[in-house]
């Protein structure tokens, strides 16, 4: 699958987060509630809709949390994953991509965080996910990490 089939299924697959639903869909007990509701709330035209023409719409936030996916409910992290997946496949060298490949491939299948997600997330979205790892572990940037990133993809095909 090439990286344009990828995005596509990763946009087919993934529903658009409403910035009105931001506080929502971040832990309120989490670490670091606050700036992550106001940082992606002041994007909100990206979310919803710009970044279909131009993902450098999401990197300032991305980037500043590059590592809060865990600061999401299993159902924030459904939504915002789409964004942190198609910006990783365009900016494979970014931080960001680092710590999605990384958050993604050490799915642990007995803890309660995993179980939750796991279980939010759909069949082709879990599919979108092995195919996102299975495709940056081709790149330059993680070939030395390929065990790493295919025991996350043994892990999000033979969990459930």
């Amino acid at each position: 699958m090439n990286i344009e089939d990828i995005k596509n299924r990763i946009l087919r697959y993934f529903p658009d987060m409403q910035a009105y639903d931001m506080s929502d869909k971040v832990e309120k007990k989490g670490w670091e509630y606050v700036d992550i509701v106001d940082n992606f709330s002041s994007i909100s035209d990206c979310l919803e809709s710009l970044y279909k023409k131009d993902l450098s719409c999401l990197g300032n936030a991305l980037e500043w949390h590059k590592d809060s996916l865990p600061g999401f409910t299993p159902e924030g992290f459904q939504f915002i994953l789409k964004y942190y997946l198609l910006y990783s496949l365009d900016n494979p060298s970014s931080n960001v991509a680092d710590y999605v490949v990384f958050h993604l491939s050490e799915i642990d299948k007995e803890k309660r965080y995993w179980k939750d997600r796991y279980n939010v997330l759909s069949k082709d979205q879990r599919l979108s996910i092995v195919e996102f790892l299975n495709h940056m572990k081709s790149m330059d940037d993680f070939k030395a990490f390929m065990n790493t990133m295919d025991k996350g993809i043994a892990s999000w095909v033979g969990m459930g």
